[in-house]
């Protein structure tokens, strides 16, 4: 697997190999862990948050509820929650 950061490196071959994780594998990748490899002193929740919704709407406009909590259901094994019950999540108070 490579590693890319954005502006540096092979970003053709790590994109190659992220499509091969998302189509062959059941590996899961935790949100989270992108920006602190893109900017690790990214700093609060608030502005995690605004950057993971941006990039979902520029990137994969309306899979906010799977991104956010189907992958976290199924990966966790937790129960489903009653159809509707989908709370985006919000910056916390600091």
């Amino acid at each position: 697997m490579s590693s890319v950061r954005p502006g540096r490196g092979d970003h053709d071959g790590w994109a190659a190999d992220i499509e091969r994780l998302a189509r062959d594998t059941t590996v899961y990748c935790k949100l989270s862990g992108l920006l602190t490899q893109a900017a690790p002193r990214a700093g609060a929740y608030s502005a995690w948050l605004e950057i993971a919704r941006t990039l979902l709407n520029v990137y994969a406009a309306g899979s906010e509820q799977a991104v956010f909590r189907e992958n976290a259901v199924r990966f966790y094994n937790l129960d489903e929650p009653e159809q509707g019950q989908f709370t985006p999540p919000t910056a916390r108070a600091s």
